[in-house]
């Protein structure tokens, strides 16, 4: 186990030799190349992932201190998911399938993630094929859902059905709304359709730079929810039209009028009530979806999981696992670090720094495997004073930063 975790470390999973070469290096044995290979096998697969298992199982159970916040105290849990995708060697194409094409590989791996923002705890953890569409698994995971729930989560999960199921469930949801999607007014008992492209009006006169409609989506269901409409600027909507007719053009279809009106707005909807949250708070709680965005980038551009090689199915899954195991560690020191900060200094911890010095710790950490308590509380008090004291977000100009939004005030108006 510890060899494994060893080669976690590694910016690049070590070749059959350099493990057999560690063997001797530390075990004084010698070990063939050929012999290790065979050690990677089904029943290698099952150890290691069972081990990231009951880690992950008890790591939720120790995140489970929630951020004593306003606004997060009107939920049971803040729930945030996306995925991340990436290309195997084709020989990895019977396990997992790729988009295929001239341009990408015949295999590749999609990693779904959900973790609650309250509490850091990993909700969701699964690995399929690349060409499983996200809107997939939210269907297949739609019973996870809570009572008392946030969802947030990005186009691609976008489903009529399965915001239904969130109402039903009494859990509620802040999305992007689909441009396909048909919205409607109630006016006197019917519905009405929406023309986008008469909403500009309706902010000339108000002057504003948000619009919120009560409004029913689809054309079937008519979901009740909030839509909220932000104005982008110019420059913003042109380059939404320029990708937008490129890839029209590609298609040999014309971009429509609609679909051209509805790239001045961001928009979003909600089943929240304004007596719980307000336009602008519901418009800056979106973006910490974002926050995932960033777990992924660190674990590509700091954990390196995207650096493959061929090697066979078997030895691939063990050492992903490993690897996924020792990033488990890095970010449950993380969360609790960054728990006790904001509670003492209202201050939030960045992502990146933190698992950055974590992974340059990793060989420390996977060292105290076998020792004493006393060896693992000093470490953990001397990297907690390290992350702490030098690793603090930065505010980005001209934006609300992560902690103004975790200090978001809620009421009952925009007033």
């Amino acid at each position: 186990m510890r060899e494994l975790l060893r080669n976690s470390e590694q910016d690049r999973n070590l070749s059959l030799n350099q493990m057999s070469l560690n063997v001797f290096d530390k075990k004084g044995k010698a070990v063939s190349k050929q012999a290790i290979d065979l050690r990677f096998n089904d029943k290698s697969i099952e150890f290691i992932k069972r081990i990231f298992e009951t880690y992950l199982l008890k790591t939720n159970n120790l995140l489970t201190k929630e951020q004593d916040l306003g606004w997060m105290n009107l939920f049971k849990r803040i729930l945030i998911k996306d995925a991340t995708r990436y290309d195997l060697p084709a020989c990895m194409a019977s396990y997992f399938k790729g988009f295929g094409g001239s341009c990408t590989s015949e295999s590749a791996i999609c990693i779904q993630l959900e973790y609650d923002l309250k509490t850091g705890s990993i909700s969701e953890f699964k690995t399929t094929s690349a060409n499983i569409p996200d809107v997939k698994d939210a269907q297949l995971t739609k019973d996870n859902i809570e009572e008392g729930d946030l969802i947030l989560r990005d186009l691609g999960y976008f489903g009529l059905n399965i915001f239904q199921e969130m109402n039903a469930k009494k859990a509620n949801f802040i999305s992007k709304l689909n441009t396909q999607v048909s919205v409607f007014e109630q006016i006197n008992g019917a519905f009405k359709k929406i023309d986008f492209k008469t909403i500009k009006h309706r902010f000339d006169k108000i002057k504003s730079q948000y619009l919120e409609l009560e409004v029913f989506i689809g054309e079937e269901l008519k979901i009740p929810v909030r839509l909220i409409l932000e104005q982008v600027h110019e420059e913003t909507y042109e380059q939404r039209m320029r990708k937008a007719r490129k890839g029209a053009k590609k298609k040999g279809y014309q971009v429509s009028d609609e679909y051209a009106a509805r790239q001045r707005f961001s928009s979003y909807i909600t089943n929240l009530s304004k007596e719980k949250l307000n336009t602008l708070s519901i418009r800056n709680i979106y973006r910490l979806r974002w926050q995932i965005e960033l777990v992924f980038k660190v674990w590509k551009s700091t954990y390196n999981i995207d650096k493959t090689y061929q090697m066979k199915y078997a030895r691939w899954m063990t050492l992903f696992y490993a690897r996924m195991l020792l990033m488990l560690i890095h970010w449950q020191i993380y969360n609790v670090v960054k728990q006790a900060k904001y509670k003492i200094e209202n201050k939030l911890l960045s992502v990146s720094k933190c698992m950055k010095t974590l992974r340059m710790q990793s060989s420390r950490i996977t060292g105290m495997v076998n020792q004493g308590m006393n060896i693992i509380e000093h470490f953990l008090e001397e990297i907690t004073q390290i992350l702490s004291t030098k690793h603090d977000l930065e505010k980005k100009k001209g934006r609300k930063n992560q902690e103004e939004i975790y200090g978001i005030i809620f009421c009952l108006s925009d007033d």
